[in-house]
This record gives structure tokens, sequence and C-alpha cells, in this order.
């Protein structure tokens, strides 16, 4: 199978100072070669924040440069991901990113160390720090909005592929103000009906079928070194290179139908390519836009940890697998 090279592509692991980024397929960045955009309001950055005490969090990770008790409760960002509004109470993002796999991720030690675990969202177009974004202050941050991350029920952390089911979303129980933030209902993007890109990309298309990708991921990617976590394990220290502001980029659909995609995934142009777009860390559950429809949910990659291959995928919304979670989480569904 070929997931050595794929990489999930977008949710950023901060805790233990990237010592773990998603290993088997690669997330999602920062629309590499895309622009800065103030358009696209729906669009967020989704933190997974861990509450832990400042003293146990530093046995972990090493000096925090706070000048606090070690027994002060603090609350450090463990995922940054981005998502997409589809209605006052859900937001859709990855599977990956809503802390489903999280013992796997963090080792059952750390993840023994936090008390609790919460999602925040906020929809600001300047982030800064992006998903790498640290909640140090308290769970009541201004301009965060507290939610319930939930995952599709069939999502095993990638272990097969293409079926790999990375849909989630994080649900607000009481609703936003979405006048509040300045969003109008106008301005949501619709969910694909099943079949959508199936009738879209045709044969005359291929590669041609314009889409748009939102997302706060990272810009740039390179290696550092080696790392050690707390077991001792290395791993490539992976440094990102945020831009705190949520881009936009312009790709084109290339295949519904290759080995990664197999009618789960849409698979598009990446970075660096012709178009003005590409995802990398950062950008995983943004949307996938053909015009005002929201055809799939930023996935993973493929050609390496560096966001530098020419091939992106995202789990795509208009299939069925996909609508009986949304129907189940209260989506607005196309009729």
């Amino acid at each position: 199978m070929l997931v050595r090279d794929v990489s999930v592509r977008h949710a950023v692991v901060l805790v233990a100072c990237a010592l773990v980024l998603v290993a088997a397929p690669t997330p999602g960045a920062a629309i590499p070669h895309g622009e800065q955009t103030e358009a696209h309001p729906y669009v967020g950055v989704v933190a997974l924040v861990g509450e832990i005490e400042l003293g146990t969090l530093e046995d972990f990770i090493g000096p925090t440069g706070l000048d606090l008790p070690p027994d002060t409760p603090v609350y450090p960002n463990i995922l940054g991901f981005s998502g997409v509004l589809v209605d006052e109470h859900v937001l859709l993002t990855a599977a990956h990113g809503t802390g489903a796999d999280l013992e796997a991720l963090l080792g059952p030690t750390l993840f023994a160390a936090f008390e609790s675990f919460r999602a925040f969202v906020t929809f600001d177009a300047h982030v800064p720090g992006g998903p790498g974004q640290l909640l140090l202050t308290g769970p009541a941050t201004p301009g965060w909005f507290e939610g319930e991350p939930v995952a599709h029920e069939d999502f095993d952390d990638f272990a097969g592929f293409p079926a790999t089911f990375d849909i989630g979303a994080v649900l607000f129980e009481e609703g936003l103000d979405l006048d509040a933030l300045g969003i109008h209902g106008d301005d949501l993007p619709l969910i694909a009906d099943v079949g959508y890109l199936d009738r879209a990309l045709t044969g005359g298309n291929r590669g041609q079928l314009p889409l748009t990708v939102v997302g706060y991921g990272a810009h740039d990617s390179r290696i550092g070194g080696v790392v050690f976590g707390p077991d001792g394990a290395p791993s490539l220290d992976l440094q990102l290179d945020f831009d705190d502001h949520r881009a936009v980029g312009e790709v084109r659909l290339v295949n519904l139908q290759s080995a990664l995609a197999g009618g789960h995934n849409l698979q598009h142009s990446g970075n660096p390519g012709r178009w003005s777009g590409g995802t990398c860390y950062g950008d995983s559950g943004g949307p996938v836009l053909h015009g005002d429809t929201l055809v799939g949910l930023t996935s993973f990659g493929t050609g390496g940890v560096l966001c530098r291959g020419n091939t992106s995928f995202a789990y795509r919304v208009d299939i069925r697998a996909a609508h009986d979670f949304l129907e189940a989480i209260g989506a607005p569904l196309p009729e």
C-alpha cells in the first residue's frame, strides 16, 4: 500500500514541542503559494486544548518560561488545525484533528497527565501563531469559542486507504452568534450532495476543474535535525513557518479514483504547482470548495514531510459515508 510517502497534512501537534507530527500519512499547512484573505469568514482555527499542571507539563517538555507556581493549571494547545462552519451549531474539520487518537498520539503517560481536553475555535482572520497558537492563559480566552469535538466512528488513524473516514466536527450546543462574528447565513458554503464531484469531473475537464482551498496552515517547512521525545525515541525536528493569517489558494481537481483517492478522497494539485495554492500542516480540516459548494476537507498529502510534493488529498463530503456522519450530527444537508 502506498502509505510510506503519505503525510497526514494538517493537524499540528504542539505538546512536546513538535516531538511528533502525526506520522503515517502527512497532515496539512498554511496554503503555500496562496494569499492572505479576509474572505471566507466561516473558516476558523481549531485548537484542541488540554488542562495540565505547569510543573507536570515542564517535566515532559522542559521549561516554558512561565513564572508561575508548579501546581498552576495551564492550557497548552495540543493539536492545531482548520475548520469550516456550515451552520451556527456545526463546524466541520478533519477527524485526525479532533483528538480521536489522542492517547496513541501523546503516549499513555503524557495522556494520563492531563486533567481534561477541550476544543476551541476562533474565526479571526489574523491569529498569531496560526494553528500553533498556545492558550496558556486559561480556557476563557477572548475570541475563542468552546465546542465538543467528534469524529466519524470508523476513523482509525489512517489504518487503511483510501477509506480513511477522516471527517469530524466541533459542535456548539448553544449555537454561535453569526451576526456578532460578522458572518451572514448566505456566506456559509453549501454541502455538496452525494455524487456531486463524480458528475462535475468529466473526461473533458480532468485536471482543469477549479477548486479553492482555505486554511491557516504553515507556508513553509524544513527539517532542523533530530530531537528526542519524553520516552527517548528520536524523531525529525520539523520546523514550520506560519504567517498568522487565513489564506486561500486555487488548485485543480486531478483524480477521484487513484489508489489513494478510491472514491473516498479527492486528489488535487499541490505545492509547488501551476496554480496558486497547496496545503500543508495546519490546513487539515479546512474546506475545499467548488464555487460556493463544500466538496472536501483537507486531509493528507504525498511528497514527504516537507509539504513540497505535488499532490494533496481531501476527504470527500459528497459520498454516502460522509452524509451519514453529517446527518447524525445535525449538519445541514442538501434536499
